[in-house]
């Protein structure tokens, strides 16, 4: 699996937990076909079209341990429960204990995390 630069998905301060859940939700992507790497490559791709004055844009959130999207990794994991399991990214034993100290960890006041890196990317025809 390639993953993205470093600037996804990290938490500080860093834990297991939070490890093993990115590496199957980046593992669960890659294994359904989606691009992890489109936000890096995305003004080159519109850049080679015929677009004119192309603009590129990014965006890195970080989420704080009292902020809403706090619990973002570990509730996507359980929607995509399925998918890693059938791709055997995690056992169901590993997936539940690593869910639950994950969560543990994003409770603790201090920690935080860097949401997926946001691109915007547009330009003109004519």
């Amino acid at each position: 699996m390639q993953e993205p630069d470093g600037s996804t998905l990290n938490c500080f301060p860093p834990h297991p937990a939070w490890d093993r859940l990115r590496a199957a939700l980046l593992g669960a992507f890659e294994g359904v076909g989606a691009d992890l790497e489109l936000a890096r490559r995305l003004y080159h791709v519109v850049h080679a079209s015929r677009l004119r004055d192309v603009e590129y844009r990014t965006a890195l959130l970080a989420v704080r341990s009292a902020d809403p999207m706090i619990d973002y990794l570990p509730s996507t994991i359980e929607s995509l429960r399925g998918t890693v399991l059938k791709l055997g990214l995690l056992g169901e034993d590993e997936l539940d204990t690593a869910l639950a100290e994950c969560r543990r960890h994003l409770a603790q006041p201090g920690t935080s995390f860097t949401m997926y890196t946001l691109a915007q990317v547009w330009g003109r025809t004519a």
